[in-house]
Protein backbone atom coordinates (compact mmCIF):
# COMPACT_ATOMS: atom_id res chain seq x y z
CA UNK A 1 0.00 0.00 0.00
CA UNK A 2 1.09 3.36 -1.25
CA UNK A 3 0.79 5.87 1.49
CA UNK A 4 -0.69 9.35 0.86
CA UNK A 5 1.84 12.19 1.38
CA UNK A 6 -0.61 14.54 3.05
CA UNK A 7 -1.82 11.82 5.67
CA UNK A 8 1.33 11.08 6.34
CA UNK A 9 2.14 14.62 7.20
CA UNK A 10 -0.82 14.48 9.14
CA UNK A 11 0.35 11.83 10.88
CA UNK A 12 3.72 13.22 11.82
CA UNK A 13 2.07 16.97 12.90
CA UNK A 14 -0.28 14.62 15.32
CA UNK A 15 3.03 12.64 16.38
CA UNK A 16 4.65 15.74 17.25
CA UNK A 17 1.85 17.43 19.12
CA UNK A 18 1.42 14.11 21.42
CA UNK A 19 5.05 14.19 21.91
CA UNK A 20 5.25 17.95 23.66
CA UNK A 21 1.93 17.35 25.43
CA UNK A 22 3.78 14.78 27.21
CA UNK A 23 1.28 12.01 26.02
CA UNK A 24 1.66 8.24 25.19
CA UNK A 25 -0.72 6.81 22.04
CA UNK A 26 -2.45 4.81 24.92
CA UNK A 27 -3.32 8.11 26.65
CA UNK A 28 -5.68 8.78 23.97
CA UNK A 29 -7.97 6.06 24.81
CA UNK A 30 -8.88 8.10 27.84
CA UNK A 31 -10.23 10.78 25.20
CA UNK A 32 -12.25 8.18 23.04
CA UNK A 33 -9.54 7.50 20.20
CA UNK A 34 -9.11 4.00 20.66
CA UNK A 35 -5.24 2.87 20.27
CA UNK A 36 -4.85 0.91 16.95
CA UNK A 37 -7.37 3.56 15.19
CA UNK A 38 -4.60 6.86 16.53
CA UNK A 39 -1.51 4.31 15.51
CA UNK A 40 -2.73 4.51 12.08
CA UNK A 41 -3.63 8.62 11.95
CA UNK A 42 -0.33 8.54 13.31
CA UNK A 43 1.72 6.30 10.94
CA UNK A 44 -0.07 8.17 8.07
CA UNK A 45 -1.75 4.62 7.01
CA UNK A 46 -5.63 5.71 7.66
CA UNK A 47 -7.65 8.47 6.84
CA UNK A 48 -10.13 10.30 9.83
CA UNK A 49 -12.75 12.08 10.58
CA UNK A 50 -12.73 16.02 11.29
CA UNK A 51 -14.60 14.62 14.79
CA UNK A 52 -11.74 12.44 15.24
CA UNK A 53 -9.08 15.51 14.85
CA UNK A 54 -10.56 17.73 17.51
CA UNK A 55 -10.44 14.66 20.41
CA UNK A 56 -7.21 14.49 19.31
CA UNK A 57 -6.53 18.14 19.44
CA UNK A 58 -8.29 18.46 22.92
CA UNK A 59 -6.50 15.97 24.03
CA UNK A 60 -3.19 17.84 23.26
CA UNK A 61 -5.16 21.32 24.56
CA UNK A 62 -4.52 22.79 20.36
CA UNK A 63 -6.47 23.80 17.93
CA UNK A 64 -7.41 21.07 15.14
CA UNK A 65 -5.53 23.57 12.97
CA UNK A 66 -2.30 22.76 14.41
CA UNK A 67 -2.70 19.00 13.35
CA UNK A 68 -3.06 19.69 9.86
CA UNK A 69 0.11 20.65 7.16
Amino acid sequence: MKKDKVLTKVGRNIRAQRLQAGLTQEDLDDHGVSVKHYQKIESGTTNTTIKMLYKIAKAFKCKASDLLP
